[in-house]
């Protein structure tokens, strides 16, 4: 049986067991680097899991379960961590949506790496419990959430918001959520109201309200921060323009910046999608591929050297 690990615990020292799988290359002393790692997140689970989705993330991604005789990763946590398939990725989808993102300084290189180990500031004051339930959540969905909403509410919430199409809908269904209402209830309460009017739309599919302004699909700074790979990206993707922007930098001395041409090619390409507090976001009307081969058009041209004697 594995005593407890912490830092001065040794490799030699870990309790593996090794699957059937054998591989003909040497076993990597990092796997038992990665063993170790989990094993100590995993004895403080409340306050580590967000680096158990990262250790578990990491095994999976450089399959140093092999190095033990399995196939999985899959297997091997369920011999050496008593942990399931189900729990396994639980911890990592958590990991990838809701660690902190990587921060850079100005001259392009890491500051710090928050993302490996630490909460996004928007998640900070919800548990492990709520944010595995919100996992599969829309960005949209997760916005409206609340971290004194129990799992149940939460839960709740998810089933009320199927349908949901305008973020002033998805506030009024979670304020309903979190003063105890159930979706059945909600639904109940939609079909009488619906019979009563005679109406025949969806209670969360309503239009905005006249004067109001429907934010459902506005950039938010802090939540984008928040997020993480992929949904990072779904959510970015997703977002509604607030205008075209022209951008032009000069140096110190007056000088406009080489790169931006002339006229600046980079200037058509962008979308504003958020500015404020001195912070701007811009979005690429193209892929990354497309803009390297618009500013430079020769990385569109066939290679024709090579055919030439």
């Amino acid at each position: 049986m594995q005593n407890k690990v912490d830092t001065y615990t040794h490799e030699k020292q870990l309790v593996i067991k090794y699957g059937d799988h054998r591989l003909i290359r040497p076993e990597r002393e990092e796997a038992k680097g990665s063993f170790k790692y989990i094993l100590e997140d995993m004895d403080d689970i409340r306050k580590s899991f967000i680096r158990l989705g990262f250790h578990l993330a990491e095994m999976k991604r450089m399959r140093y379960y092999e190095d033990f005789g399995y196939q999985t990763l899959e297997d091997f946590a369920a011999v050496n961590l008593g942990m399931d398939k189900s729990n396994v990725y639980r911890y990592i989808r958590v990991y990838e949506n809701f660690a902190a993102p990587v921060e850079r300084s100005f001259d392009g290189t890491l500051c710090f790496v928050p993302s490996k180990f630490v909460l996004g500031d928007r998640w900070k004051d919800y548990s492990y419990s709520q944010l595995a339930e919100m996992c599969n959540m829309s960005p949209d969905e997760r916005m409206v959430c609340k971290p004194d909403m129990t799992v149940k509410q939460l839960r709740e919430l998810k089933k009320a918001l199927t349908h949901s199409m305008h973020a002033v809908d998805m506030k009024n269904i979670a304020q309903r959520i979190s003063e105890g209402a159930t979706a059945a209830e909600l639904k109940d309460e939609f079909k009488s109201m619906s019979e009563a009017t005679g109406s025949t739309e969806k209670l969360v599919a309503m239009p905005p309200q006249k004067g109001k302004k429907d934010r459902s699909k506005e950039f938010s700074y802090e939540y984008c921060a928040g997020l993480h790979g992929a949904a990072r990206a779904a959510y970015v993707k997703s977002r509604k323009s607030v205008g075209n922007a022209e951008i032009v930098i000069y140096d110190f001395e007056g000088r406009m910046v080489d790169f931006l041409f002339d006229p600046p090619a980079f200037n058509t390409m962008l979308e504003v999608l958020y500015s404020g507090n001195g912070r701007y976001v811009f979005r690429l009307q193209c892929d990354w591929d497309s803009f390297q081969c618009r500013l430079n058009p020769s990385l569109d041209q066939p290679d024709t050297l090579a055919s030439n004697p």
